[in-house]
């Protein structure tokens, strides 16, 4: 007779959890795990209880985990057409997508859980849905973004959400940086430092302090970024959840202008230690980069080239390891798919469900396509050159076939000077006016950031190396749109011979010319049979 009020206690309970998931993770977790030991035979708790895990999971980087738990939890919603805690696991499931990069499926979630919130008249998810809709859009276009993270905003003020409102103030201040409205942005951000100040959310209100210390920097007032920065990092040592790495590259800075580079230096070796023992190799990657920049200005070569050599071995070994992470996360979110084709199968049985099915079909094939497809510039992206590219490659072993990884020459000084929208149309234009005359066999795939592979089949190295020489020279008197008249953009390559079929070896001797090549000046193709003996 008891048993309905102690599923509505429990449910009360878990309810409490998902609220403190934000101000207190570690309390809301020990709500689910005890939820999860005592409530295994209640599948509409259980799963509530994995919403609460799997948004801790995205909160500790564990994007696999957050896929996995979702797509159990979501079906038992479903089922019990529990349309809140549907939206909530929907919210998790298109924030792990996005993170992966994989925007199709997160759309399609978060366009989800933007109907069930209003129905549920649930004001808080629906402004989660549209503060996440609008970071989706941030990928794309900050003009696009702006009007769903205004709108986020005024939604999470009308469900008082104080969380909700800073997270769309930081982001809004982004869109305004990216169009060089500094002082709105600097407004934007200390509007929502104000408001966390009635929160115990310190992750955000650390990065408030670093965001706040890079448009400081922007603005020249580097007294003010040392003052913030320190103020951030000095705060982080007693927080917490995650290291702050994201202020060190903006500390570097400020300690560069007051001609420190002991202290910068010094600063980079304390992360990098952190960032080594706690295992965050993306992070680690950078720090190798920073330090191979600082000795090298220091004219400390020896010290540079350790770095430098640090930072190209993580930076494979994380591409490795995050391309088998999107790989596994494409079958995760496959198998979600099919189970739950396989629950509306056992549910419709008719006609209606055969027409689902098709259009399910034609946007997992959707997915597929734009999940091997650069966002940015329309080229293949490198998880199609690993696995397509390296079974094209392996079917040619024997045969002449010719692998080039291109580099365009100082394009962090593009970034730094004209801003990173102005970088991104001249990825677009490099590729549309360098590229545009490929053969159909031929595979161009962006690598990452300024980073392009070229597969050519059939193609001997010395006919490789006249192509992109004949591109290079095109390139030295093409006149960009998006850059200051007479600017000119250049590139170095290395070209390695693939007719052992092995894709992996290939492009680590293209790696190593490509280096010769930069450290002989740039602006040069180096070929297979220029590597020293």
């Amino acid at each position: 007779m008891n048993e309905p009020s102690t599923i509505s206690e429990a449910s009360l309970t878990l309810l409490e959890g998902w609220r403190l998931r934000e101000r207190n993770r570690k309390a809301a977790l020990e709500i689910a795990e005890k939820a999860l030991q005592h409530e295994s035979n209640d599948s509409l708790l259980y799963a509530q209880a994995r919403v609460i895990t799997s948004y801790i999971a995205f909160r500790n980087g564990n994007m696999l985990e957050v896929l996995e738990q979702t797509g159990q939890a979501i079906l038992v919603f479903r089922k019990h057409y529990d349309i809140v805690w549907l939206a909530r696991a929907l919210n998790n499931q298109a924030c792990a997508a996005l993170e992966l990069g994989e925007l199709a499926p997160a759309s399609l979630a978060l366009e989800e859980q933007l109907e069930l919130s209003k129905q549920a008249k649930d004001l808080e998810l629906e402004g989660c849905a549209l503060h996440d809709l609008g970071m989706m859009k941030l990928l794309q276009s900050h003009e696009q973004a702006q009007p769903y993270l205004q709108a986020a905003f005024e939604v999470f003020q009308r469900a008082h959400s104080l969380a909700g409102q800073a997270y769309a103030l930081v982001n809004l201040a982004t869109v305004f940086e990216a169009q060089g409205k500094l002082n709105q942005a600097h407004q934007l951000l200390e509007q929502a430092l104000e408001i966390i100040g009635f929160e115990n959310m310190p992750t955000v209100e650390d990065h408030i302090y670093v965001r706040l210390g890079s448009l400081a920097i922007q603005q020249g007032n580097f007294d003010h970024a040392q003052q913030v920065l320190s103020q951030a990092l000095e705060q982080s040592k007693q927080n917490r959840e995650r290291i702050l790495w994201e202020a060190v590259p903006a500390m570097v800075k400020v300690h560069l202008h007051f001609e420190r580079p002991a202290l910068a230096i010094e600063l980079i070796q304390t992360h990098l230690e952190i960032v080594h023992a706690t295992g965050l190799r993306p992070f680690e990657v950078s720090a190798h980069e920073l330090l191979a920049q600082l000795f090298e200005s220091i004219g400390d070569d020896r010290s540079a080239l350790h770095h430098y050599r640090e930072y190209m071995r993580l930076h494979r070994q994380v591409f490795q390891e995050t391309s088998d992470l999107h790989a596994r996360a494409l079958k995760v979110l496959e198998h979600n798919k099919v189970a739950a084709l396989e629950a509306e199968n056992e549910r419709q049985k008719n006609l209606e469900l055969q027409s689902n099915l098709e259009h399910l079909e034609r946007l997992h094939q959707q997915t597929i396509d734009e999940a091997y497809t650069d966002e940015l510039t329309g080229v293949r992206n490198r998880r199609y050159l690993m696995t397509h590219g390296a079974d094209q490659l392996r079917e040619k072993k024997g045969k002449n076939c010719s692998v080039a990884i291109i580099d365009l020459d100082h394009f962090k000084r593009i970034n730094d000077t004209h801003g990173h929208d102005t970088g991104d149309q001249v990825l677009r234009e490099f590729v549309q006016i360098g590229f545009g005359t490929l053969r159909s066999q031929d595979t161009l795939a962006r690598f990452g950031g300024e980073e392009f592979v070229v597969l050519l089949p059939d193609t001997s190295t010395k006919i490789a190396c006249e192509v992109l020489e004949r591109i290079r020279k095109t390139l030295a008197n093409h006149v960009w749109k998006s850059l200051p008249e007479g600017q000119r953009v250049s590139f170095t390559a290395g070209v390695s011979d693939g007719a052992n079929g092995d894709l992996n070896l290939a492009l680590q001797q293209a790696d190593v010319l490509l280096y010769q090549g930069k450290s002989q000046g740039r602006n040069q193709i180096i070929c297979h049979e220029k590597i020293p003996s």
